[in-house]
């Protein structure tokens, strides 16, 4: 939190992250960052599903920075 709201994250947007990908009014493509988080977490891989979703507007180059920052944390 400290960290997010360093770098101009919202109380909202940290509320969303809180409550999971599945919160209400949470941006699509945020609960897709957050979806990606959790199934690294769970099962140490993106699924199909959720990488489609992040390759829509990442390219590599990020998809791999987003393993990356999860993995750090």
């Amino acid at each position: 939190v400290q960290i997010g709201r360093k770098a101009g994250v919202t109380d909202a947007e940290i509320a969303h992250c809180r409550m999971g990908p599945d919160s209400p009014g949470c941006p699509a493509f945020d609960a897709a960052l957050l979806r990606a988080a959790d199934e690294l977490h769970a099962r140490q891989c993106i699924g199909d599903a959720t990488w489609a979703a992040l390759a829509a507007r990442y390219d590599t180059l990020q998809l791999m920075d987003v393993v990356f920052a999860v993995g750090q944390y």
